[in-house]
């Protein structure tokens, strides 16, 4: 498979990528207000525990809401987003060490691992669209280390709403076939 055919692959498969990311921008909300409103450690909870809940709920909506059909097992593009995992995982890991005396600072690191791996969807998809998103998550997170924010609702509040807006673009993007 030719990689512009595995790209439309994954577009119809997955909508675009649309569904994954609106379901990542509504755990960033949920885990701000927990940090606005409740305790920064349980907010880091819910983002944690949340972005595990988010390939396999954005999944069990576009197969079993959207109808959308599974990817080939030839199509080795899938491949690298699960590969860009780890990312995720480190900047958690990272945030997580550094938030007993920089609590913001767990979000934002964690928000520039996301956005980092973002950048890695414009190959899966080849849409644009993730290099804007991406960039755009990643300055957030600098921004929120640079002005030294005290806290991290703010940051995962902004990330979240990003996330929210980029998911309505990728959906509303070129045909996604089989609707």
């Amino acid at each position: 498979m030719n990689i512009k055919a595995a790209q439309e692959e994954l577009c119809s498969s997955y909508a675009n990528g649309a569904i994954g990311v609106a379901v990542s921008g509504v755990v960033w909300l949920a885990s701000g207000i927990a940090a606005l409103g409740l305790d920064v450690r349980l907010a880091m909870a819910v983002l944690f525990f949340g972005g595990m809940a988010i390939h396999p709920l954005s999944t069990l909506i576009v197969r079993q809401i959207l109808k959308r059909p599974a990817v080939s097992p030839d199509n080795s593009l899938e491949m690298i987003g699960l590969l860009t995992v780890p990312v995720i995982l480190l900047g958690l890991f990272a945030g997580y060490l550094v938030s007993g005396d920089k609590p913001a600072w767990f979000f934002a690191i964690a928000l520039m691992a996301v956005g980092a791996r973002f950048l890695t969807f414009k190959t899966i998809y080849g849409l644009s669209h993730y290099i804007v998103l991406g960039f755009a998550l990643l300055a957030i997170g600098f921004v929120g280390i640079w002005l030294a924010f005290p806290s991290g609702d703010l940051i995962a509040i902004a990330g979240g709403t990003i996330e929210l807006i980029a998911a309505a673009s990728l959906w509303s993007a070129r045909p996604k076939a089989a609707v």
